[in-house]
């Protein structure tokens, strides 16, 4: 019989929200269980070590690589528990949102049980998206938190977080319910700095036009190293997930 719940914090070492609020929730009294998904570069305050762990997955326990090794590891910690839940911190103003990489019935419903209002269906659709962790969990998704470092954000998701842990996760049987009270949006591409005049304003999850094609911006600059300056999100037909089962 799988356990019921784990937590995973600091998969990025510079995102250390999940860690203080899942300390703040033991020390209340809460019981869960949780791990750490990169010491070292938690220890650092820096991203990762070697390569990004969340683009890892599914990992090799023989790699040279920590983050490798770690992430096959990770993903066999995880096929213990029931659910799993990858919390992420992010430098933007994103508030507090739901990322679905694998949208299976199972990972909705976990999402539907969420006292959050967003959710993001984000595929992999280019090779420098593909390994997250959450893709290989048995049902599992990431909470992602923005900005990081505002108290307010840490205060909601703690009191999102411990809700959850007070419900009766068995009883999934409105999900279609609590799902119609969520905006659900998909991740379908990216907006390149070399297409896009600088002087436009683009804010999280704010709807905006650029050359004719209407889409919710997320992660604005979030990306130095990268030649993206935000991702596309369009609305999610609700009736695609409610229908699935």
């Amino acid at each position: 019989m799988k356990k019921d719940i784990l937590f995973i914090a600091a998969t990025h070492g510079d995102e250390p929200i999940g860690v203080e609020v899942l300390r703040d929730l033991q020390v209340k009294g809460l019981s869960f269980d949780w791990i750490v998904g990169n010491q070292p570069a938690l220890d650092k305050g820096v991203r990762f070590i070697d390569t990004d762990l969340n683009r890892s997955a599914p990992g090799d326990p023989k790699a040279k690589s920590f983050e490798k090794c770690r992430a096959a590891e990770i993903v066999q910690i995880s096929k213990q528990y029931q659910y799993t839940i990858d919390i992420h911190g992010s430098s933007k103003e994103t508030g507090i949102f739901i990322l679905i990489t694998n949208p299976t019935m199972d990972n909705i419903k976990l999402a539907s049980m969420l006292d959050i209002e967003r959710i993001v269906i984000w595929p992999s659709l280019t090779p420098d998206q593909k390994g997250p962790l959450s893709e290989y969990f048995i049902c599992g998704l990431e909470i992602e938190c923005g900005k990081k470092d505002d108290p307010k954000i840490k205060a909601q998701l703690e009191e999102t977080l411990a809700k959850f842990l007070k419900r009766d996760r068995k009883a999934v049987a409105n999900w279609r319910e609590q799902l119609k009270e969520k905006q659900v949006f998909e991740m379908y591409g990216s907006l390149r700095r070399s297409k896009c005049d600088r002087a436009v304003k683009l804010e999280e999850f704010v709807k905006t036009k650029i050359c004719g094609e209407s889409f919710f911006p997320i992660f604005v600059g979030s990306y130095d190293y990268e030649d993206v300056l935000c991702y596309k999100l369009r609305e999610f037909d609700l009736a695609q997930l409610i229908s699935l089962e």
